[in-house]
């Protein structure tokens, strides 16, 4: 038996192959999902054998991409859990996994547990202020780096744009300078989304989840820094109203849309890539890592439009 229990299945006290007709019905999982869950129930329930997820992905034929694919599926619809448990070595985490019969959406995906095997429970998020609804704006907003509009007053929210100030619907700064403009000290002071009482520990948390935080502590222990750095960075710019990057002001909203399709394959390709960069001479690294990130989600999108 391998002396490194992480990331090792719960294992099935069976002799044989038994799969879940729940799951192989189940219409929210795909061809594959199905397949990887069959795949481990045949493979957990042999006798005296340890199933761990990177042998897992060994014995599939498809690359790390389709595996991480129908692995999310299976998190996403409550069939797997994967457990968090302190290992005692320098403040380092283990894992194990289990797969269920039945799906279960009440609990999350991630469950932490204490040096004694107990569940933590979730902490409740602690937002202090209600979202207030969005007013009512008449504007008509003009998409493009150059865009024109002959419209009377119609605001045009990106760089270098042209638009007339309208009386009855000010900027935050009194219409003398532009949203984007970086000068705009109205729009970058109002208050952020999340406020500083602890709960963007949980924004902090949940973003580990979403990039499956485990997998690199598991398979890419020297990619942790960088992985830190980079959730450090997507918090900020979710809670900041606005974001510098390349020196240009994107609006939270804007960024966001790039964010929340950050998966473990995205940041994977990301880390290979930066390890190509000279960061010798980057006076401001935080900046730099807030860049390239983004620039590298949108070069993948544009990637994905040409395909």
């Amino acid at each position: 038996m391998e002396e490194n229990q992480n990331g090792v299945f719960r294992h099935r006290r069976t002799n044989f192959s038994a799969v879940s007709n729940m799951a192989l019905q189940d219409e929210r999982l795909s061809l594959k999902a199905k397949g990887l869950y069959s795949l481990i129930q045949c493979y957990n329930g042999k006798p005296n054998y340890r199933l761990y997820k990177r042998n897992l992905l060994k014995l599939c034929k498809e690359g790390s991409k389709a595996f991480d694919s129908a692995w999310k599926e299976l998190k996403d619809t409550g069939y797997l859990k994967i457990y968090r448990i302190p290992s005692g070595d320098n403040d380092r985490f283990k894992y194990e996994y289990d797969l269920l019969d039945e799906p279960d959406l009440d609990t999350p995906s991630l469950i932490n547990l204490n040096k004694k095997g107990e569940v933590i429970p979730p902490k409740a998020p602690n937002i202090s202020k209600k979202a207030m609804p969005a007013p009512e704006n008449p504007h008509t907003p003009q998409k493009g780096v150059y865009a024109n509009s002959d419209i009377s007053h119609a605001p045009l929210f990106v760089p270098n744009a042209n638009g007339n100030i309208c009386e009855p619907h000010p900027m935050p700064n009194g219409g003398e300078r532009r949203n984007t403009d970086p000068r705009n000290t109205d729009l970058r002071n109002i208050e952020s989304i999340i406020p500083s009482d602890g709960s963007i520990d949980k924004l902090r948390e949940g973003l580990k989840e979403q990039i499956e935080y485990e997998y690199f502590e598991e398979n890419c222990p020297e990619d942790i820094a960088g992985i830190e750095t980079i959730v450090g960075c997507m918090a900020d710019m979710l809670t900041s109203p606005s974001t510098k990057i390349s020196g240009v002001v994107q609006s939270r909203e804007a960024l966001k849309t790039y964010i929340d399709r950050v998966d473990s394959c995205t940041l994977r390709e990301f880390m290979q890539d930066m390890k190509s960069k000279d960061l010798s001479e980057v006076k401001n690294v935080n900046a730099y890592w807030r860049s390239s990130f983004i620039n590298f989600l949108r070069a993948q999108e544009l990637l994905k439009l040409q395909i």
